[in-house]
């Protein structure tokens, strides 16, 4: 799957016929890929040869159903030219739940019940694992919106794009 992320050249390439729930999408590099023969991409390779590359960044967003690469986009491409794994860490937002006191009444009630008595260790352990761990739960990601609202984005878009000579004023009118 990591080799096909370096077919797609970069986010704005997405095609989203590619985003289907249930299918796995290659990570979505957020930049296009160095030349093949790059110093960086070198270097990186030799330590993908001598199994020292540090991790890839990847950030999982819910909205594409994918994970984007937010840093290590030549550390990819080694690995990948070199057919190595390539190690990963992965960005996911958690919530951690809190102890639940009305669960706590209903354990304490199950264990000075006859059924209590007759919870083997492992379904007590169970109970207490359940009722005094944090459990987390992967959310969706979440996309804040900028200090100044709409107005600073259009903004900041049309001062990206006047930078790079093109016109955006049509996608940008409402």
């Amino acid at each position: 799957m990591a080799a096909l992320a370096l077919a797609r050249p970069a986010l704005d390439a997405l095609d989203w016929s590619d985003i289907t729930l249930g299918c796995p999408v290659a990570p979505i590099p957020l930049r296009s890929p160095s030349p093949a023969q790059n110093g960086r991409v070198n270097a990186w390779a030799r330590h993908a040869r001598a199994g020292t590359l540090p991790p890839v960044l990847l950030m999982w967003v819910s909205g594409l159903q994918a994970h984007v690469v937010l840093d290590g986009h030549d550390r990819l491409q080694a690995a990948v030219q070199q057919g190595m794994d390539v190690p990963v860490l992965v960005l996911l937002r958690h919530e951690e739940g809190t102890l639940d006191e009305g669960a706590l009444a209903r354990a304490d009630a199950i264990a000075a019940s006859s059924a209590g008595a007759e919870m083997t260790v492992e379904a007590r352990n169970r109970l207490l694992l359940d009722l005094y761990c944090p459990r987390r739960e992967v959310l969706p990601s979440r996309g804040d919106l900028l200090r100044g609202g709409m107005v600073q984005w259009s903004a900041e878009v049309q001062a990206h794009a006047r930078a790079q000579g093109m016109d955006v004023r049509i996608l940008l009118e409402p």
